[in-house]
């Protein structure tokens, strides 16, 4: 079947050539591409333990659904037509689009359902449900604006003591289940191995963004909370806490997923897919992985619902104290302006990936530089003294404020984010900066 495809599409490239459609250089990339079936075949094999674990589970079927969507509906086809003819499993396979007008109704827990859905312009209608999703969003944008629009005492601080202790005893409850099911070892190995070959200024770049988001300092989130401490809070000492929680946490997170993902042979290294593509098929070939699933969905959510109320914080109180919005009206205004940037993803994959890298690697290290530079250049020594108190570290605090910081997040921020467009977004940068920078990752 496969060496067909390979025939048939082998001749649909000469005859796009022949009748002036197809371009040499196209003909040549897509001839390429044609070539890495055998290297792409070879992956596949590899995934034999997976794949028998999942032959076993299936040959305890009596019926079985496979579905794709544009070319891989055939494929589906195909799939189904082989399960038949190997083992004599009733299989049917269907367009994905018509599940619900008809093939639904014979599904049941016991009926796996195999879905062909290649990373093609097919893949995100084949994994989405437009309006559900658009509807979740809605509900999770009105619960923001309703926590927030009650104010600090009443909303931001209520929320935060009920979810965060259920978010802490859900995520060690996880991790337990991961590390006693998965692959303790090469999730060792993955965080706590270095490998240098894949150090680059982008590494750097998305590392600063990430700790940058992740303690609230790039988007001003700590600043905003900051203006609710009390004058005894010792800020120094705060900091550090923070900080190593974070840090934390961040570990205890690490052992939580990529135990599971290295169990079922999946890709770590797969981006926001990882967690809405990956963690799925992960948690389906595991033992209880329907339960588990739950409780780690239900825990990113309330993770993902703390940090939300959080930023939108910051937002309402500038609203509120510069321009006398009021809290609901700045709440709900807000809301509606992040409803409108947040449903673009319902309907491109792309965009999450484009969001991701503009406020991850440009927006958050670009505001943690401005804050920087506001601390340590215009603000006087006298304001951070009574804040912070005076002293040695208080010298080298504003030295490093002044003299490292702003420097090293510049070199990083401009350098990582010509890496960046490099390697993700093919852009050819002069030659000076290859060489600096190295070829992008096709080798161009």
């Amino acid at each position: 079947f496969t060496c067909q495809l390979m025939a048939l599409a082998a001749l649909a490239i000469r005859a796009g050539v022949d009748r002036g459609v197809i371009t040499p250089e196209r003909e040549l990339e897509l001839t390429r591409t044609l070539t890495e079936a055998p290297r792409l075949a070879n992956e596949a094999i590899r995934l034999e333990e997976t794949i028998e674990r999942l032959a076993r589970d299936m040959a305890t079927k009596s019926h079985a659904l496979f579905l794709g969507r544009g070319f891989s509906y055939p494929l589906a086809l195909e799939g189904a037509l082989k399960l038949k003819e190997i083992s004599y499993i009733h299989a049917e396979g269907y367009a994905a689009g018509e599940l619900k007008h008809g093939p639904i109704a014979l599904i049941d827990e016991t009926m796996p359902v195999v879905v062909v859905a290649p990373h093609d312009r097919s893949f995100e209608k084949t994994i989405s449900n437009t309006f559900g999703v658009l509807g979740l969003l809605a509900i999770f944008i009105s619960a923001n604006v309703f926590i927030v629009g009650r104010g600090v005492k009443a909303g931001l601080e209520k929320a935060a003591s009920i979810l965060m202790p259920l978010f802490f005893i859900m995520l060690v409850g996880v991790v337990l289940f991961a590390i006693t099911t998965g692959d303790f070892g090469k999730t060792a190995s993955f965080l706590f191995k270095p490998d240098w070959d894949k150090v680059s200024f982008t590494t750097f770049l998305e590392a600063i963004g990430q700790a940058f988001f992740s303690i609230g300092v790039g988007v001003g989130l700590m600043i905003t909370y900051g203006a609710y401490l009390s004058p005894e809070t010792n800020i120094t000492r705060s900091s550090v806490i923070i900080a190593g929680s974070d840090t934390l946490v961040a570990m205890i997170a690490g052992f939580a997923i990529f135990p599971i993902v290295f169990a079922a042979g999946l890709d770590p290294a797969g981006g926001p897919g990882l967690f809405f593509v990956t963690m799925p098929v992960a948690f389906g070939g595991i033992p209880m992985g329907n339960l588990i699933a739950v409780v780690f969905f239900s825990l990113s959510l309330f993770a993902a619902f703390t940090s939300s109320i959080s930023l939108m914080e910051v937002s309402v109180s500038w609203l509120e104290e510069r321009h006398g919005v009021t809290r609901l009206g700045a709440s709900v205004g807000i809301g509606i302006g992040l409803f409108m940037i947040g449903s673009a993803y319902v309907f491109s994959l792309n965009y999450l990936d484009w969001i991701d890298f503009l406020t991850g690697s440009i927006m958050l290290p670009l505001g943690g530089l401005m804050i920087a530079i506001f601390s340590g250049w215009v603000l006087s020594r006298n304001v951070m003294v009574s804040e912070l108190g005076d002293g040695e570290v208080m010298n080298i605090w504003r030295f490093t404020m002044r003299w490292v910081v702003p420097p090293f997040i510049g070199f990083i921020l401009v350098f990582g984010f010509l890496d960046k467009i490099q390697d993700a977004y093919h852009v050819q940068l002069p030659g000076v900066l290859t060489g600096l920078l190295g070829p992008n990752s096709t080798g161009g």
